[in-house]
């Protein structure tokens, strides 16, 4: 009996650190401003080196496919998803080395669904926060299934000796 607790303590602890590990993307949505300006934008996701794409006339849905291409993302009209777990957003001096100069937090520890950048006039907005990914789910899925197994083990009635 005390193997199974031992197990199922060991079980949860790494489903606690493995489950959050897995997440998946982040959906983000791009929109024009009044104030629209050409210029260098510099996106940086994680710790990674910044990323500039050059930024004119493209409408919102031309720019998410740009942006997703450079960041191995998908984009989908004015949207474009990436994984990541924080992206910050800045402009950058063109004809020069890509720098994220005035950075400005879009997604990471305590920004979530509806945050919002605005970034030579285009507003960038998280529109879903990460999911888990296939594997993430089927590491919770079992986790669930082990705890219910658990469950049902500790209900059993306890065996009894035989009649004399």
């Amino acid at each position: 009996m005390r193997t199974i607790k031992v197990l199922a303590i060991i079980g949860l602890a790494v489903a606690l650190v493995g489950v959050p590990a897995l997440a998946a993307s982040v959906t983000i949505k791009i929109t024009e401003t009044q104030q629209r300006q050409s210029g260098v934008l510099a996106i940086q996701v994680d710790t990674q080196q910044p990323v500039c794409i050059s930024v004119s006339a493209q409408s919102p849905s031309q720019l998410a496919q740009d942006i997703a291409s450079r960041l191995n993302g998908t984009a989908r009209e004015d949207q474009f998803t990436i994984s990541a777990s924080s992206i910050r957003l800045g402009t950058s001096t063109p004809g020069q080395p890509c720098q994220l100069n005035n950075p400005q937090e879009l997604f990471g520890p305590g920004k979530g669904v509806g945050s919002k950048v605005t970034v030579l006039g285009l507003t960038f907005e998280i529109v879903s926060l990460p999911t888990l990914t296939e594997w993430g789910l089927i590491a919770l899925a079992v986790l669930l299934a082990g705890g219910m197994g658990y469950m049902i083990y500790r209900r059993r009635p306890a065996l009894r000796p035989a009649a004399p």
